[in-house]
């Protein structure tokens, strides 16, 4: 598993249910509705803000049924933490979240692009 350490960030806290993290960053996948970046970069640097910390879930994912549950880990960060970690190009699969208010999900794919999902 995918632990983080070349990512600046703080473990989420206890109160945080990493479940209810995931199901909620997977309302907003959709077949239908998405952008497509080449470049991660572009797309974090354009959709996130500066004040705002982001959940980073590992996205590696068990189905059973119809069930998905996370089985990878997830973090809190920051743009800057993230932009640096993506330009450092580790690529991992990744989503990407508002920890208030979200509004959208950045997925990154193992072959370095960006997916932004929004309602």
């Amino acid at each position: 598993m995918y632990s983080f350490l070349n990512l600046k960030h703080q473990e989420i806290p206890e109160l945080e249910d990493a479940e209810t993290v995931f199901q909620k960053s997977e309302a907003f996948l959709s077949p239908n509705n998405f952008i497509v970046f080449p470049d991660p970069a572009v797309c974090l640097e354009t959709r996130l803000n500066n004040q705002v910390n982001y959940y980073v879930i590992h996205d590696l994912v068990s189905v059973k049924g119809k069930r998905k549950t996370v089985k990878g880990k997830i973090v809190l960060s920051t743009k800057k933490a993230l932009l640096d970690d993506v330009r450092s190009n580790d690529i991992r699969p990744i989503r990407i979240m508002a920890e208030q208010h979200a509004d959208f999900v950045i997925t990154i794919t193992d072959e370095g692009t960006a997916l932004l999902f929004s309602k």
